[in-house]
């Protein structure tokens, strides 16, 4: 039987992540994140450190966010036309995304984004999916739709060599490059051609992320803020550091500067008018120009200077403490895969997950990352941290969102043709290979027949709830919304839920298991990444050659 986690996050402080205070945001199903803790990691000892929960108690201003865009209603709209023709083309998505990317990593200074694409190699893709879209014949819902895929994952021609946020696998300010006679010879992942060829996905770029996936916060990217792009070049950092900031502080300053439309009830024309009047410079349509200058002054009065390992010289003169600073972690590893989506520049981000890479930052930016079982999807083209760890996922803005991303990028029952579905028997991931083979009783049991019942989706389903997670450190908070979570799969999934007594899971095994993560992670990372020494594999420099390579006294 096929198995599908949605597991809590790690919220594990790694060894780079000292030097600056960041706040927690609480998940919650409808509307923003509330802030309830705060680190203030200058004064914590590396692997044993208190966390100080503080409720904040805001006012309903504080939980609103802008209207998100999503794939069903993009995809319903491309499919939509009227008298003056298609009411929404994937170019027109498209552009306006390219639009909200570069005012974010310009303006908001958010740092999301390793490379964004070029306006026309964006336009390029999604030409092809509007012709596509006029014969009738689109490959799939995520068709035209605008998506963004880590840094640590290959995506072929867009992206010759994925460098994992490290300038170990780059040369100077650009990518590595890879020297090749065809353009299908270029490296290209699995996930990347599932994405982009088959389902017909549009590249908008490759985000950020910590450096080979080592960290938690976003900050512990190895790369100056020139790489990709050019938009990325008129950033104010002096520190050779690149955090990602979350974006949500910025994003609430900014839906009370709009017309007020709430996020639930925003329709069609409110998505259709913002789409076809964005600008590089205004792609939220804010009608008050001079509050969008204000703020925009503000980010960049915040950002000036930024050294993530001490306080701004802003925080210094205003006094301000971390629970009153905007400039928030997204968390990690894939932090530039969860601002993209939250921000709207990306509909759907592709990432991975080895101990909540994706489900951590997902839970701090108000959007939903998905972590499916160990070789749901192959991991060929993806740069290793802990092989037997790692998982290729996504980050969406919403659970729609999410659910269709599953449809269309997971093996529909078994069926192996190249549109439909994984092809077990040429996949280049043995794992992936394995799980995907259903004809090997051994390996892989008959997949459980999916029920027909359309209003109690998870009747056929089991559901364990151990006891031994009612530990006494967990906020009360997430002790309830866990409870809550629990009664919405039976109540409305129908599924049968089974207690599980300490008896069988030992909540002296549930304390150990994040040790045991890292002796795991750390001992398979060490042997992943000896690769990289310059002689087998990664960047080889000529110290002496080269005057533009930073020295440690620099």
């Amino acid at each position: 039987m096929m198995r599908r986690h949605l597991l809590p996050s790690s919220t594990g402080i790694r060894g780079r992540d000292c030097g600056r205070k960041y706040s927690i945001f609480r998940a919650c199903s409808i509307g923003a994140k509330t802030p309830i803790a705060t680190f203030n990691l200058k004064k914590t000892n590396l692997g044993y450190y208190q966390q100080s929960l503080r409720q904040q108690h805001h006012d309903a201003n504080n939980n609103r966010l802008l209207p998100r865009m999503s794939i069903e209603r993009a995809s319903r709209l491309f499919r939509t036309v009227d008298d003056e023709g298609r009411a929404l083309t994937s170019q027109d998505l498209t552009r306006h995304c390219y639009h909200l990317a570069t005012f974010g990593e310009k303006q908001l200074q958010l740092n999301a984004y390793a490379k964004l694409l070029s306006l026309d190699e964006i336009l390029e893709q999604a030409s092809k999916s509007d012709e596509r879209f006029r014969r009738g014949c689109p490959k799939s819902i995520l068709d035209g739709i605008p998506v963004t895929i880590k840094a640590n994952i290959a995506v072929g021609k867009w992206w010759e060599m994925p460098n994992a946020g490290s300038r170990i696998l780059t040369h100077g300010k650009g990518n590595a490059t890879v020297a090749t006679t065809h353009i299908d010879e270029i490296y290209e992942s699995d996930i990347a051609r599932r994405l982009l060829k088959q389902c017909g996905a549009v590249l908008i770029g490759i985000t950020n992320m910590d450096e080979f996936g080592m960290g938690s916060l976003g900050i512990n990217n190895g790369l100056h803020n020139t790489l990709g792009h050019d938009l990325c070049e008129g950033r104010q950092h002096k520190s050779n550091h690149s955090p990602t900031y979350n974006p949500l502080p910025w994003i609430h300053r900014i839906s009370l500067m709009t017309s007020g439309t709430e996020p639930n009830a925003a329709g069609d024309e409110h998505f259709l008018k913002q789409i076809m009047t964005s600008t590089p410079e205004n792609p939220h349509c804010i009608e008050d120009k001079n509050a969008l200058e204000n703020l925009l002054e503000e980010i960049q009065e915040w950002t000036r200077g930024c050294n993530i390992f001490e306080e701004t010289e802003h925080e210094k003169s205003r006094n301000k403490s971390s629970t009153t600073s905007p400039l928030l972690s997204p968390g990690g590893s894939s932090s530039g895969a969860a601002v993209a989506t939250a921000h709207g520049s990306s509909l759907l981000s592709i990432g991975t997950d080895t101990g909540g890479s994706l489900r951590l930052p997902s839970a701090w930016t108000n959007t939903v990352g998905f972590k499916p079982s160990y070789g749901t999807w192959s991991r060929y083209g993806v740069v290793s941290y802990a092989s037997s760890l790692d998982t290729v996922g996504f980050i969406a803005g919403s659970m729609e969102c999410a659910k269709i991303a599953w449809d269309c990028l997971q093996d529909d029952s078994g069926r192996t043709t190249e549109i439909n579905g994984w092809n077990g028997n040429v996949c280049r991931d043995q794992t992936a290979r394995i799980y995907h083979n259903h004809d090997d009783r051994d390996l892989q049991s008959t997949p459980r027949p999916r029920s027909e019942s359309r209003s109690k989706p998870l009747e056929s389903i089991r559901i364990g709830i151990p006891s031994a997670f009612s530990l006494e450190e967990c906020p009360p908070f997430i002790s309830r919304m866990w409870s809550v979570g629990a009664h919405h799969l039976r109540n409305v999934g129908g599924a049968t839920l089974v207690s599980i007594p300490d008896s069988k899971v030992s909540s002296e095994w549930v304390k150990l298991s994040c040790a045991a993560y890292y002796v795991l992670a750390c001992a398979e990372a060490s042997s992943n990444l000896s690769r990289y020494d310059g002689v087998r594999y990664g960047l080889d420099l000529d110290l002496d050659a080269d005057v533009n390579i930073p020295t440690f006294d620099e």
